[in-house]
């Protein structure tokens, strides 16, 4: 039996479901990880932990009596954004990943509206700057940890670090801005 794995990096735990070919739910797992805060406003995990909690759910999933002799024929991944994981020139974290609720990037978020007025900025993007996005936490970074960021390879989201480790390869997911309203 040939099935597919959906995988969901969340922002507290990994989420597994495997389905059949027709699209049926053969099974679910989950496994958490923890969120430290250094100091207020930070919101850091280890992306080993992310690892050791796909592991651990993957072994439970496809350990349950209705996959057993399954085979994967393809891994589906999602995940929560806007974190910010510091890969080495080997692929390893350099750091914990910066998550979407990491909040230290005020100053550098102001910053970006400064730079690029937020008309122009919206433009471009289809948002406003936000402490809560990747740019200000890599630039975060780059003044704070400036021989982490001199060591930094790759800036990945979660999932991408997750997917990293899965498959050696480097990937992301790619989205172009909607427009804001629609023309007449």
């Amino acid at each position: 039996m040939r099935v597919s794995i959906g995988i969901d990096l969340g922002s507290s735990r990994v989420k597994l479901i495997a389905l059949d070919e027709e699209g049926n739910a053969l099974g679910v797992t989950l496994a958490s990880y923890a969120t430290e805060s250094r100091a207020p406003g930070y919101a850091e995990q280890n992306p080993d932990r992310w690892w050791d909690a796909l592991r651990l759910a993957m072994s439970e999933l496809l350990s349950r009596p209705a996959l057993r002799g399954a085979v994967v024929a393809g891994i589906g991944m999602t995940g929560q954004m806007h974190g910010a994981v510091f890969l080495d020139e080997s692929g390893s974290p350099l750091r914990p990943a910066l998550m979407w609720s990491d909040a230290r990037a005020e100053a550098e978020t102001a910053e970006i509206e400064e730079r690029i007025p937020r008309p122009e900025l919206v433009a471009l993007t289809g948002n406003r700057s936000n402490v809560s996005f990747t740019a200000p936490k890599i630039m975060w970074v780059a003044r704070h940890e400036a021989a982490t960021f001199a060591r930094t390879r790759w800036i990945v989201q979660p999932k991408d670090a997750l997917r990293f480790r899965l498959t050696g390869e480097v990937a992301g997911t790619y989205r172009t801005p909607r427009p804001l309203c629609c023309s007449t």
